[in-house]
């Protein structure tokens, strides 16, 4: 159907029309799980790839109608640098979204730097970014993903056995236990909860990890050089452990947490809606997520969480010594809690 609408449609409405049939069809699904098969929340079912599926179609949709049917002036430099001036073919579109590197647990990437990576060019349009001649070398070196590949194993190896560890200590049916719902007092609940919900990240770093290190290992994936001129291999990188568990802020724990799915957020909704941008990608990625009412309660609150972060970031901007009196621009937070 999507790709249907990728062919036949107007490039005018093209993301539209892709973006409503994707994101209706996923909530029909995530309705039928639960309603119809009746799958519970510890179960895997199609919804998952599904999920990401749904990213890929309108990042591409939304890309096409950036190259297609905008001006060149009216687009940001990111959207310049990913607009596709070309509509894929059939096995160019299945390709992209049912290779097999992300199919099951994504992460999303770019129609563009899919392209390049299947042409032979991945590697070679980010090592033309940096002047090597400079740094002693008389040709362009070969990039390998052997040390990334293998430090990521390390990690979801590492994770498994912290969530295994840790889930069998704390199990989270103990949650809903009678004594501990009607007898345990307040405190013991919350700090309970606290406990069993980090016992579940390891789960998330071991599945994210894994799916950037599969698509690492098959050369995809690479970013660029870094300042220290080390190869880096994080295109697709879903988390930042290290960052995660030290956030000093909301800010700093969301920039961190389901990277790209927080990207796709940003490209597709976020800069694109002009009234409530805040609160209407909060409300998609809830809706992204399935029709749980938790889902909705947790980035309903965010919005209020993300909102109430910028004020003292903004008092402290503006009433900053030497600084003119004027409000900064918001500093843009993006939901991707999983």
């Amino acid at each position: 159907m999507c790709y249907g609408i990728m062919v036949t449609a107007s490039v005018s409405s093209i993301h539209r029309y892709s973006f409503f049939v994707a994101m209706g069809y996923l909530t029909i699904c995530h309705i039928s799980r639960i309603y119809i098969f009746h799958y519970g929340i510890l179960t895997t079912d199609f919804s998952g790839p599904l999920m990401i599926v749904t990213q890929k179609i309108t990042t591409l949709a939304f890309q096409v109608h950036d190259g297609l049917g905008r001006r060149a002036e009216d687009l940001s430099a990111e959207q310049h640098r990913l607009a596709v001036k070309v509509k894929p073919s059939f096995l160019q579109y299945l390709s992209y979204l049912l290779n097999f590197m992300s199919v099951i647990a994504g992460p999303c990437n770019n129609f563009k730097d899919y392209i390049a990576f299947i042409e032979g060019r991945h590697t070679h349009m980010k090592l033309l970014e940096v002047n090597w001649k400079q740094r002693g070398f008389q040709s362009l070196p070969e990039p390998s993903p052997t040390g990334a590949v293998i430090r990521k194993l390390y990690m979801t190896l590492v994770s498994l056995l912290l969530f295994l560890t840790l889930t069998k200590a704390f199990p989270v049916t103990c949650l809903v236990d009678d004594w501990f719902v009607h007898k345990a007092n307040f405190l013991t609940r919350l700090c309970y909860l606290y406990i069993v919900m980090q016992a579940s990240k390891p789960k998330y770093y071991f599945a994210w990890t894994l799916a950037d290190a599969v698509n690492n290992a098959a050369g995809f994936g690479f970013s660029g050089v870094d300042k220290n001129g080390n190869f880096c291999w994080d295109l697709l990188s879903n988390l930042n452990i290290w960052k995660i568990e030290t956030a000093t802020s909301f800010k700093m724990y969301l920039e961190n947490w389901n990277i790209q799915t927080a990207t796709w957020l940003k490209r597709v909704c976020y800069e694109r809606v002009p009234w409530y941008p805040t609160v209407l990608t909060f409300v998609l990625s809830a809706l992204w997520h399935g029709v749980y009412p938790g889902y909705y309660f947790t980035f309903l609150t965010g919005t209020l969480v993300t909102v109430a972060a910028r004020t003292p970031s903004r008092l402290h901007m503006m009433w900053s010594p030497g600084r003119s009196l004027s409000w900064p621009c918001p500093t843009l937070l993006l939901p991707s809690l999983c």
